[in-house]
């Protein structure tokens, strides 16, 4: 009764605080929710709303004021149901972010811990609010209660959707486990696979779902792709040009294909390959950068060149010209790589001995000065990142995505004991990690440097 009588101040509070409906008149729905709501009449109000909101889904105002009569009314999932909408479809609206705060906060002190689908509901609606270890704690309670495999794929999503894909990977692979005919799923452990640098094992994975859908234009370029970050660029090339005989049209595949040109310096075939975004995209923002790139920058005077001497490497007219250019570029790598390949064929070349002697000179002294900058960085700009980073881990010990950040840049400002110290410090159950498996090599390394 007390929460009765407080209903009519909450709705002339909520009236007030509330945006007006756009049009002129209100929509007849909303007049009769009005009208029940005007009559203390709130459960009957709060239907009324709903079946307005059913038309008119996109009037935020007044889906949360349903929120707020269902949550004065104690149908909790009712208010969060309307305030997620908001908050998912707003931009994380903060009115109902605090609403679904107020909810998950009675939810939790409510809660029947042997009710499988209230800890469930829980977990979500944590998970919603990015409370990420809340959410995970109420998934693993509701996986107890339930084994429905489910409840994996979500907690496992989480994490996913969290940028932790260390503690994704067991529950995605559990999952599969259950569930083996999953093709969504499945794909979705192939990119927790690549974002942990287990490339090879994601190339396995997308052949497997291969055989289950097989000539799949997305699982084809996620393959690829994979291919790619594992060093088979042959076999990644094969798989994308087979691919574009049938689907010529497939954007993804056409950029992958022309960035791996660009990295392999295959100048030539990246252009070509961006012209043809072109013809199907022409507007795309990045092709018609790399094509006025290569036409301004001689990239492919320099591609028909290397050509040429891939064909004949025996041609010192050719290879000096190409040197020159890339010594206009100021590419001066480059320039020295090409001027050793020269002198292996022309030792007694003396203009090229003396011109590649002024350009090693040169390239040594930009070295040493981009060393001395960065080291000048380290020693500067590190102080305030390590004392913020040592107060953060002090009081946020299961922030593991800090507490490798932190690792990472005590290396980088040789403070080898510390470091060690975080790696030995790791929890048990993430010991496997492979950021903290690099960061400990590079532990181990560095010690064995100072011996």
């Amino acid at each position: 009764m007390r929460v009765v009588s407080r209903l009519p101040v909450v709705f002339f509070f909520l009236m007030a605080t509330c945006d007006a409906i756009a049009t002129d008149e209100p929509h007849p729905l909303y007049l009769y929710a009005e009208q029940r709501l005007n009559a203390q009449l709130w459960l009957e109000g709060a239907h009324a709303l709903d079946d307005y909101l059913k038309e008119y889904p996109d009037d935020y105002a007044a889906r949360m004021q349903a929120s707020s009569v269902y949550y004065q009314l104690g149908m909790l999932r009712q208010a969060a149901d309307h305030a997620s909408v908001v908050y998912r479809e707003s931009g994380q609206h903060a009115d109902a972010r605090r609403m679904l705060i107020r909810i998950r906060t009675r939810l939790a002190r409510e809660l029947d811990h042997d009710d499988a689908e209230a800890v469930l509901y829980l977990a979500r609606l944590s998970g919603m609010l990015d409370n990420v270890d809340r959410a995970s704690a109420y998934f693993a309670q509701a996986w107890a209660l339930t084994s429905e495999p489910a409840v994996l794929l979500e907690w496992a999503r989480l994490f996913h959707w969290a940028g932790r894909a260390g503690d994704a990977e067991p529950l995605y692979e559990e999952y599969a486990r259950w569930r083996p005919t999953d093709i969504k799923a499945r794909h979705e452990t192939a990119q927790i696979y690549n974002a942990l640098e287990r490339h090879e094992r994601a190339v396995r994975e997308l052949r497997e779902l291969l055989h289950f859908r097989p000539r799949d234009p997305v699982l084809e370029v996620d393959l690829a792709r994979s291919l790619l970050w594992s060093g088979d660029t042959q076999e990644a090339e094969n798989v994308l040009i087979n691919l574009l005989r049938r689907h010529p049209s497939n954007l993804p595949a056409r950029e992958l294909l022309a960035s791996m040109y660009h990295q392999e310096q295959a100048f030539r075939l990246a252009y070509d390959a961006y012209l043809e975004i072109l013809r199907f995209k022409p507007d795309h923002r990045e092709a018609l950068w790399r094509k006025g790139e290569y036409e301004r920058k001689r990239y492919l005077e320099i591609a028909s060149l290397r050509e040429s001497l891939r064909v004949n490497p025996d041609q010192p007219t050719v290879r000096a010209e190409l040197v020159h250019i890339l010594l206009e570029e100021n590419r001066l790598s480059d320039a020295l790589y090409e001027m050793d390949y020269f002198l292996a064929l022309h030792p007694d070349d003396r203009a090229m001995r003396s011109l590649r002697a002024e350009v090693e000179e040169e390239e040594r002294a930009r070295v040493a000065n981009v060393v001395h900058r960065t080291h000048a960085l380290v020693r500067d700009g590190l102080d305030s990142h390590l004392r913020a980073g040592r107060r953060w881990i002090q009081y946020h010990p299961d922030d593991l995505l800090s507490m490798r950040k932190h690792a990472q840049i005590m290396l980088m400002a040789k403070e080898i004991r510390e470091a060690s110290w975080i790696v030995e410090h790791w929890p048990d159950e993430t010991a496997s990690d492979p950021y903290v498996e690099r960061i400990r090599r590079l532990v181990e390394q560095n010690q064995e440097e100072n011996l």
